[in-house]
C-alpha cells in the first residue's frame, strides 16, 4: 500500500493489480502471466480502480477543507457570503488569497478586544494596531493596507479611505461586519 494520509491511505495501480490477482479462482486460464489478456484487464481495471479511490477518498478530504480548497472555492466562498463588500474584486486576488478570506470569515467571530482584531488581520495576512481613540465608541486601527487622503497630494474625487490591495478590503469588510455595532473605525495606515 502506499503512503498515509490522514485516515486515508493512497494506493497505486500496482498495488491494486496485485490483490485482484490474488483474488483469482484457481485454474487455468486465471494465471498470473502478465502476457495474458485476463492479466492485462486486470491490470487495466487497477488503474481506474487506483485513480478512482485516489481521487474519492484523498482528494475530497482536501475538497472538505476550506484551507485546502481547489476546485470547491467557489462553493467555499458562496457558503461564507463572499464577497461580503461590493468592492472586492474575486479575480484579481490569489487562491491562497482567497482561502485565507474563506478561513477568516468562518472564524470571525466577532469580539471587543484589540488582541482579537489583530489577530484577525494576522490570519488574513496582513499586520494591524488597534487603539482606543480619544474620541467616545471609536477606536484606531493602523494597518499598511489603508492609505489615507492627504491634502496637497490628493484631488477632489480621490477617496478619503483606500485600501491598496484586496487582503486590506477584505479586512476592512472584516472589521466593519464584526466591530461593536456602537463603534466607529477611524482607519489610519502609513
Amino acid at each position: 500500500m502506499g503512503p498515509v494520509v490522514g485516515d486515508l491511505t493512497t494506493v497505486t495501480f500496482e498495488d491494486l493489480a496485485a490483490a485482484l490477482l490474488k483474488l483469482q479462482p484457481p485454474g487455468v486460464i486465471w494465471t498470473q502471466e502478465t502476457e495474458r489478456r485476463a492479466v492485462e484487464l486486470i491490470r487495466g481495471l487497477a488503474v481506474e480502480l487506483a485513480l478512482f479511490h485516489n481521487r474519492a477518498g484523498v482528494d475530497l478530504m482536501d475538497e472538505a477543507d476550506p484551507d485546502t480548497t481547489t476546485e470547491q472555492l467557489e462553493d467555499w466562498e458562496r457558503v461564507t457570503g463572499m464577497p461580503r463588500c461590493s468592492a472586492i474584486d474575486l479575480t484579481t486576488m490569489t487562491t491562497q488569497q482567497r482561502r485565507d478570506a474563506v478561513v477568516a470569515q468562518l472564524a470571525a467571530q466577532g469580539g471587543q478586544s484589540a488582541a482579537y482584531y489583530e489577530a484577525l488581520a494576522v490570519s488574513l495576512g496582513t499586520t494591524a494596531t488597534v487603539t482606543d481613540s480619544a474620541v467616545v465608541f471609536e477606536f484606531t486601527i493602523d494597518t499598511p493596507a489603508c492609505t489615507r487622503f492627504r491634502a496637497g497630494t490628493g484631488q477632489a474625487g480621490d477617496p478619503l479611505v483606500e485600501f491598496s490591495d484586496p487582503v486590506g478590503l477584505i479586512f476592512a469588510c472584516l472589521m466593519e461586519r464584526t466591530k461593536p455595532a456602537h463603534t466607529r473605525i477611524n482607519w489610519t495606515g502609513p
